[in-house]
């Protein structure tokens, strides 16, 4: 997002049988060391109802299959501001919803946070 520090989530998603019906596309992060979620700043917009950092978007699927090939959401740096500065290892996992389900999940993705 032009003007904000941060990192871009790229994603490959099929989402069938759910044709007009919202979903949601969450991504979650977790320290890589001890599987715990990662706190969210206070006050950020990047919370989950637990407290958790967190980031989604909405999609409505148009058709019986629908591939979005490259779905992108922005996390801001901001999200993070809860953990102290220096070298994190995380990883992300990423989930689709629709109707309070998860119909869909990837794997676990490493990569190293510096503050």
């Amino acid at each position: 997002m032009r003007g904000h520090n941060g990192l871009v989530i790229h994603s490959h998603i099929i989402v069938t049988d759910r044709v007009k019906i919202k979903c949601r596309v969450e991504a979650y992060f977790y320290d890589a060391t001890n599987n715990k979620q990662i706190p969210a700043a206070p006050g950020s917009p990047n919370s989950s109802s637990a407290g958790t950092a967190a980031v989604w978007r909405d999609i409505k699927p148009g058709f019986t299959s629908t591939e979005y090939k490259d779905f992108q959401i922005f996390v801001p740096t901001t999200t993070f501001h809860a953990l102290p500065k220096g070298s994190h290892d995380l990883k992300i996992i990423v989930y689709v919803e629709s109707e309070n389900q998860v119909i869909g999940r990837s794997g676990e993705n490493a990569f190293t946070l510096t503050l």
